[in-house]
């Protein structure tokens, strides 16, 4: 038995005698009373936190967590990576005070995939679902079941056409809006929004409200020409493997180039509506036309690693607290509550500069 097994034994132990709710030991006076290693006292009570046996409150410390309740939910995410992992964390950091059992599935973007994790969350019977679809107007009659059926569900980050479900998501259009202004505030005037041609979703329709309302709350008009039409999320799109996906991409923003290129009067900056097509488009910059990389001002969304790697500027999303929120949000479900139809998290903003390259 490793050390840090024992360690978790005695605290299990411990908290076998206290009382719900109960303060527990912090990492560090776990390691002064036992006189181990930080990093041993560290694996003991992830331990604990992972199987639900104590919980954590900001600026509050460490506490045991109430017994599991009977209910059962599933989380259902597009990935595993990503800032996905965030909401799962939220879930069950947060999920220690109320003791349900989570089990938590991943569709990686595969509409398939998705519909038969939905199949199965039926099928099994839980007892509520938070769900981050690939999509907002897939599997409505799978959705169809889950409302007649009267099970819980929570969506997180993007709306489902056609359903009253309550709905927790970033502040797309505030997001939007204030990463345009302040770029606007720096100089900027001409900026180019990338489109979907399916853009359908509530966030990305949010987020071009947000692009527009900055310019228009600066004198600045909205011009056709500045707006891109990109085919890469059509409705075929989600359904293509991973290589495929790559490949799609790609030839979006060859596509891109060459629109930017045939526009008499060209844009300062393109506005893309998340980080993955903005790094794709960084991408081919760098290897086809560096010198107009340099001149132009790059603006993604999601607020991945990737906006920093490759030098362009980002609206990050706090997903840790959208996973917090809708924990929240079914919870009140449970208890009989009438839920917001929207709970929206705020984001932030970071900018990349051309003359800190």
């Amino acid at each position: 038995m490793f050390k840090y097994e024992e360690i978790y034994e005695k605290l299990s132990a411990r908290i076998a005698e206290s009382k719900p709710n109960q303060g527990f030991w912090t990492e560090m006076e776990v390691a002064r009373h036992f006189r181990i290693s930080r990093s041993t006292a560290r694996k003991a009570m992830n331990m604990l936190y992972k199987e639900g046996a104590v919980y954590r409150k900001t600026k509050a410390g460490t506490f045991i967590a109430p017994a599991r309740n009977g209910k059962k939910l599933a989380i259902v995410l597009p990935f595993e990576r990503s800032n996905n992992h965030k909401i799962v964390d939220a879930v069950l950091e947060n999920n220690a005070r109320f003791g349900y059992e989570i089990d938590t599935f991943f569709s990686e973007l595969n509409v398939r995939k998705e519909r038969e994790i939905l199949e199965n969350v039926l099928r099994e019977r839980y007892d509520g679902l938070l769900f981050l679809p690939s999509g907002d107007s897939e599997h409505a009659e799978l959705i169809s079941r889950f409302v007649l059926g009267r099970v819980p569900l929570v969506l997180m980050d993007i709306e489902l056409s056609g359903f009253d479900l309550p709905l927790v998501c970033s502040d797309n259009e505030g997001g939007y809006r204030e990463i345009v202004t302040r770029f606007i505030q720096k100089g900027y005037k001409k900026f180019l929004f990338v489109m979907p041609v399916a853009g359908t979703m509530n966030s990305v329709h949010d987020r071009y409200r947000g692009y527009c309302r900055a310019l228009l709350e600066n004198g600045i008009p909205v011009r056709s020409e500045y707006v891109f039409r990109s085919s890469v999320f059509d409705e075929s799109y989600l359904s293509l493997s991973v290589k495929e996906q790559n490949v799609v991409q790609a030839k979006s923003a060859r596509k891109l180039y060459e629109y930017y290129l045939a526009l008499d009067d060209k844009p300062d900056a393109i506005c893309f509506i998340n980080d993955v097509s903005a790094a794709y488009f960084v991408n081919f910059l760098q290897r086809y036309d560096r010198e107009l990389l340099d001149r132009l001002v790059i603006i993604g969304f999601d607020g991945l690693s990737m906006s920093q790697k490759l030098h362009f500027s980002t609206v990050c999303q706090n997903f840790y607290a959208i996973g917090k929120y809708a924990l929240l949000t079914m919870d009140g479900l449970f208890a009989g509550e009438t839920p917001k139809s929207q709970t929206k998290i705020g984001t932030r903003t970071v900018l990349w500069e051309k003359e800190n390259k």
